[in-house]
């Protein structure tokens, strides 16, 4: 449930991203910086996007129910073992990538944050 909470969330937050604008950051930062700090958030995006997907895909392969606020969502797949198993070793190597994913990013912002503020 916390997965698909998440994934409602995000596609919010993509939602406020595309109407809304960003603050300028002061000082511009360089060019590269910028290009690695989007690439970073499309990054972090996608696993958003990607990890309640790759769980409740998992939970299909298991046959086990998927309830979410008092749903029950269908099940995205049939019940498979080997694909569960599968879907498992994907969805926890993509989180092992977003926590680092994630301290890279919050590294990234303190040392900018320390050197130019």
């Amino acid at each position: 449930m916390l997965g698909l909470s998440v994934f409602v969330l995000v596609w919010l937050r993509v939602l406020s991203n595309m109407t809304g604008h960003s603050p300028r950051i002061e000082p511009d930062p360089p060019s590269w910086q910028k290009l690695s700090g989007k690439l970073m958030h499309v990054a972090l995006y996608a696993l958003m996007i990607f990890m309640p997907l790759a769980g409740w895909l998992m939970l299909s392969a298991q046959g086990k129910p998927i309830p979410f606020f008092g749903l029950q969502l269908p099940a995205l797949i049939s019940e498979s073992k080997e694909v569960a198993k599968l879907i498992k070793e994907i969805h926890v190597t993509a989180g092992t990538v977003g926590t680092f994913l994630l301290v890279t990013c919050r590294c990234c912002a303190v040392s900018s944050f320390r050197l130019t503020g």
